[in-house]
């Protein structure tokens, strides 16, 4: 979910090691957000991070299947995800779709509610992944806002038209 939010051209960080969550968090202010992903809810290192994430002042929001669990106590705002799948499997596959229906649902949301600046930085970051991406001799020609490879042609929508679209052509 992080790489989502940075391509709005937002501040995002995720981490699995406790200490460097612990490390965010205490520089977490109130004008940052701390989410806690726990499929059981109970998960201390995610449960501990948020509790820090609150000291500073930040708004805490869980993504947990659980609503008797630790981490509801340590969260502002808590997001449901309704899986059995622990029951029958350890990958947690379905849970992982569930949560990341969620964020796809809350990216789309900030998207929608954004200023031109968010969509600015969607344009940037889509520019700057097609340079990175497409073999060396790709160039941009800046006025149509069109990047040209040795075997892709790729037209991103112009950010002054409300209308305009994002095409691809291969």
């Amino acid at each position: 979910a992080a790489h989502k939010f940075l391509r709005l051209g937002l501040d995002a960080q995720s981490c699995t090691d406790n200490h460097m969550q612990a490390i965010i968090a205490s520089h977490l202010d109130r004008q940052s957000v701390a989410i806690g992903i726990s499929h059981s809810g109970s998960s201390k290192d995610i449960v501990d991070a948020l509790r820090l994430s609150k000291i500073g002042g930040a708004t805490t929001i869980c993504l947990t299947n659980f609503g008797s669990s630790p981490i509801i106590d340590a969260s502002d705002i808590a997001l449901f995800t309704m899986s059995e799948e622990t029951k029958h499997s350890i990958l947690g596959m379905s849970s992982r779709i569930s949560q990341l229906t969620i964020f796809d649902a809350i990216y789309t949301y900030i998207v929608i509610h954004s200023d031109k600046a968010a969509v600015q930085a969607i344009y940037n970051t889509e520019v700057a992944l097609c340079h990175y991406s497409l073999d060396i001799g790709s160039e941009l020609d800046e006025d149509r806002h069109t990047v040209i490879g040795p075997d892709t042609v790729l037209t991103l929508f112009d950010v002054g038209d409300p209308t305009a679209t994002f095409k691809s052509f291969h």
